[in-house]
Order: structure tokens, then C-alpha cells, then sequence
């Protein structure tokens, strides 16, 4: 469904702001409406009623759109191939993009080993709790607390994931929340 650096970068931008449920949610609905598979040609031959009758706002509509006309154009070719900053420098210019958006593009569709991204509420509240703090650490706190997990910095986000899905989960199953 998104095993292309485009379908990739649809669905990070169908994730951007929401909870996980409804990102899945959001791609899911893209995806039928796309006739099964989001590529560049059937997200343009879309209306924007189509997209936002899928889910999504319209401003996400705008981003894909964008993002679909500037693959077509050549936009990405070659992108899987570059060094993490190239990758970062030629998508941030795309609308819609920005760090984090490239931040799980590289962890989740390039499969880099040493991505974090400070930015991350979900990274930021699990450092809180892992290191039982009163508030989430800045993004610049949390970008220096991965440090330490250099060069393996997205096996540490992928794990702080996992332990506060964990920790909300034993909280729920105990009555907390």
C-alpha cells in the first residue's frame, strides 16, 4: 500500500498531528479511494472533494497533491540513495514536509539506523516517563538525551515507542487511566 518513497511520505503526512489510529485510519480510506494503491497518477486524477471525502483536511490534501505532481516531475528519483541530510534537504522544500515528516521517512521507509526525532511528542512523553520527569523534555532535551544511543538512535525510538504504548497499556489494565 505505501512500499513506495511516495506512498511512504502519504502516509507520514496522513500521521502528522493525529493519533496513530487515525493516520492508519486516514491511509486506509486514501488507499480504497486510490483504487488499492496510492500512487502519484491516481491521487492527481483525484478531485479534492475525493481526498477530503477520505479524511483528510485540506490542507493534507494540498501536501499529497503537491507531493504527487513533484514525484511525477522527477522530484524523488534517487532519494533512497542519498546520505539522511540530502534526503532532508531536498524534502523540507515540498509543502507539508518538514523535519519530522522526514524524520520517520528515513526511520520507517529507508530503514536508517540513526534517526530520532526530539520533535516527537510520543519520544518526548516516553523520556518522561522513563526518566520520571515532572514534564516531556524539550525537543532540543530530548535530541540530547538520544545521544547516548548514537549510532543505533532509531532501535531507541522504536523502543520508547513500544514502552509508553506498554506503560499506557499496564496503566489502563490497572485501572489509571
Amino acid at each position: 500500500m505505501t512500499g513506495t518513497a511516495f506512498g511512504a511520505l502519504v502516509r507520514s503526512i496522513l500521521h502528522q498531528q493525529v493519533s496513530i489510529g487515525a493516520g492508519r485510519a486516514f491511509v486506509r480510506k486514501l488507499a480504497a479511494t486510490c483504487g488499492g494503491t496510492i500512487e502519484p497518477a491516481s491521487i492527481l486524477a483525484l478531485a479534492d472533494t475525493d481526498l477530503q471525502a477520505a479524511g483528510l483536511s485540506r490542507g493534507k490534501a494540498r501536501y499529497v497533491r503537491a507531493l504527487a505532481v513533484a514525484t511525477v516531475e522527477g522530484g524523488l528519483d534517487g532519494i533512497e540513495e542519498l546520505p539522511d541530510d540530502e534526503v532532508e534537504q531536498r524534502l523540507i522544500q515540498l509543502p507539508g514536509i518538514g523535519v519530522w515528516t522526514v524524520k520517520m521517512f528515513l526511520l520507517f521507509h529507508l530503514l536508517r539506523p540513526d534517526v530520532f526525532s526530539g520533535g516527537d511528542l510520543g519520544l518526548r512523553e516516553a523520556i518522561r516517563v522513563l526518566d520520571d520527569l515532572e514534564a516531556p523534555p524539550t525537543p532540543a532535551q530530548a535530541e540530547t538525551r538520544a545521544e547516548i544511543w548514537r549510532p543505533y538512535r532509531s532501535v531507541a525510538a522504536i523502543s520508547l515507542w513500544d514502552f509508553l504504548r506498554r506503560t499506557r497499556l499496564s496503566k489502563r489494565e490497572a485501572g489509571g487511566i
